[in-house]
Formats: structure tokens, C-alpha cells, sequence
């Protein structure tokens, strides 16, 4: 509104230099030539009356379009609004994907813990590119699927991915593939083999495409993606993987409120899983509760109807008080759509 203000201090300003202009006296009404209320009151006012041309069509074209200037939005400036610009050509990354990417160059274990679209995939990408074997562990079939098309694309040359569902397993080649993507209990079925680390794929006269190199040794890195779906049908195979690889590990998982309690039991599994006189894992955690497209806090009455719920709604008297660990809460202090 203050900018709007100055906007229209701005214009009333033109008019009345157009006007003294016209009747042949001089505009200013003070030493120094400009008029107190031309001014603008702010650093914001001075880029609305710097603008103002633009601003008055944008107005016009506000209210033109009414109801329908949501829908204008996302069809035609969807590559417009912030954070996104058509100006910024480059990006770079944030502080706590280089604190990251540092234990994935010392091939540390860590848990990630970010909201989706807050760059996660970038890190896992990183992995899978700079390391000559990576097990790659998603929750679902579409996933399965969708990472290893990413990644049939991303790396060069042909044949990098092996794959594997509750429905088939694949191997393009008889190399070994770069990337070995599956389900936790695809992965544990096709690479867990009765006679150790080698099964039929490397007793067979013929090479089969559907058989998977046996074992976990070769592996020089385990992503898990989405585990904070560990307690869903197949959360027992994937402790299982858990257990069963000897490399460093990057879980990823969205924004949860027990994030060191994860951590915990992920060190207390690969503690348990570590052979004798072997060096200790020490698995770290990074957490980021940046987003980059703000969440809305609603809630869905008796009457059918979503209204509106503050952040502080989600505090209780305990934590207010001090008695409970305040860091577990996550307020999205956000501001309410129009």
C-alpha cells in the first residue's frame, strides 16, 4: 500500500509539474527544485516511482483479469515467479549440499533430511556419478523406474543400470553395471545368493539378463532414497540392505520430526553389522528445513470446509513451557496466499 501510495504521490506529482509547465510556473516549491511530496518514503517507493509506468499496466492488467490472474500465473509466468527468474542463468549450491557433498568425497555415511524440491537429488546424482558402483534403494516400482531412466540417460556410454522389482530383474550387460537400482526386497532377492556372493550369473555356461551379480563387496557406495518410509511392507528388507552392505551409506528422507532419532538407529545397524576390527562408520546427519515453494498450513473442518491453521496451532503447553525438546517442531512461518 505504501508503495502504491507513492506511486500515485509520483504521478500526482507529474501532473502538477505538467500542469505549472503549461501555466508557465516553475515546479518546485522548495530551494532545490524538487517537491516534499514527490519524495518517496521509502527505498521501496522510490522503486515504485522509478517504475511507475510498469506498475500502472501491471495494475490495469490486475484488474482486467480478476479472478483469473492465478490461472494467468501458472500458464503463462510459471518460469517468472520467485524464486524462479528467467534472468538467473547460473545457480550454485547451498551450504548444506556442500556440507554434504564433503561426506560423500570422504566417503562418510550420512542422513540427509530436507523438505522435497529442496535439492536432494542433486546429491544422490553426485554420488552415483563419482563412484564406479553405487546400489541405489527406492521405496517403489514408478521410482525404480524413473531413477533408472535418469541415470540410463546421465551416464555415458550404454548399458550402466541393472534393475529390479517385485516383477522382474534386469542386467543390460555382462559387465557390472554403474548403478544397481531396485526395491528394498527386489534388491535383497536378486543380489542375496545361497552359495555367498556368486550364484548362477557367474556358473551359467550362457549370461543371463534377468540374473543380477550376487553380493554387496563390490559396492563403493549405498544410496537409500525416501526412508522415512522405513516402517512401510518392506521396512524389514531394507534394514536388511542396511545390514548387508560394507560401504558408506547416503539415506535421504523428507523433513521428520525424529531426525537424531533416525540417525541413532542407523549408527546402532551398522555398529551391529560391523565385521570385527573393522573402522567405525560414523554416520552424520544434515538437516535443512529450507523450502523452495512455501507450504500452507490448512486444515479440513466438519463442514467439508479448508480453513486456515497458524503454525503455533502445532505447539503444545508442554513445549511452550520448555519441558520438551523444542527442536523437533518445524513452525513454517509462511505468509497466507491472497
Amino acid at each position: 500500500l505504501e508503495q502504491e501510495d507513492d506511486l500515485d504521490a509520483a504521478d500526482d506529482a507529474a501532473a502538477s509539474k505538467k500542469a505549472s509547465k503549461k501555466g508557465g510556473k516553475a515546479s518546485s516549491s522548495k530551494p532545490g527544485g524538487k517537491d516534499a511530496s514527490s519524495q518517496p518514503r521509502s527505498a521501496e517507493g522510490g522503486v515504485a516511482r522509478e517504475f511507475r509506468k510498469e506498475l500502472k499496466a501491471a495494475k490495469k492488467l490486475r484488474e482486467k483479469l480478476g479472478p483469473k490472474l492465478a490461472a494467468f500465473q501458472l500458464e503463462h509466468m510459471y518460469d517468472r515467479l520467485p524464486p524462479l527468474s528467467p534472468f538467473l542463468k547460473g545457480w550454485k549450491l547451498d551450504a548444506w549440499q556442500k556440507r554434504v557433498l564433503r561426506h560423500v568425497d570422504a566417503r562418510k555415511s550420512a542422513i540427509v533430511c530436507a523438505p522435497t524440491s529442496s535439492g536432494k537429488t542433486v546429491i544422490s546424482t553426485y554420488t552415483c556419478v563419482n563412484y564406479r558402483r553405487v546400489l541405489f534403494v527406492v521405496p517403489t516400482e514408478p521410482l525404480v523406474w524413473q531413477v533408472a531412466a535418469m541415470f540410463e540417460k546421465l551416464l555415458q556410454g550404454s548399458a550402466q543400470v541393472a534393475l529390479a522389482t517385485n516383477q522382474l530383474a534386469y542386467r543390460p550387460s555382462e559387465d557390472k553395471s554403474r548403478v544397481v537400482v531396485g526395491t528394498p526386497l527386489a534388491l535383497e532377492s536378486a543380489l542375496v545368493k545361497i552359495r555367498g556372493v556368486v550364484g548362477d550369473e557367474a556358473t551359467a555356461k550362457r549370461w543371463d539378463y534377468a540374473q543380477l551379480e550376487g553380493g554387496f563387496d563390490d559396492f563403493e557406495y549405498a544410496v537409500f532414497d525416501e526412508v522415512h518410509a522405513l516402517d512401510g511392507d518392506e521396512g524389514a528388507a531394507l534394514q536388511r540392505l542396511v545390514r548387508s552392505v560394507a560401504c558408506p551409506t547416503l539415506a535421504l528422507s523428507a523433513t521428520i520430526g525424529n531426525a537424531a532419532q533416525l540417525r541413532d538407529w542407523w549408527q546402532a545397524v551398522r555398529d551391529d553389522a560391523l565385521p570385527e576390527g573393522a573402522e567405525r562408520d560414523a554416520v552424520e546427519l544434515v538437516e535443512h528445513r529450507g523450502r523452495f515453494i512455501n507450504v500452507q498450513n490448512l486444515v479440513l473442518d466438519a463442514a467439508g470446509k479448508l480453513e486456515r491453521l497458524h503454525p503455533c496451532a502445532a505447539l503444545t503447553a508442554a513445549r511452550l513451557a520448555g519441558t520438551t525438546d523444542a527442536s523437533t517442531v518445524s513452525l513454517a512461518m509462511t505468509p497466507a496466499d491472497a
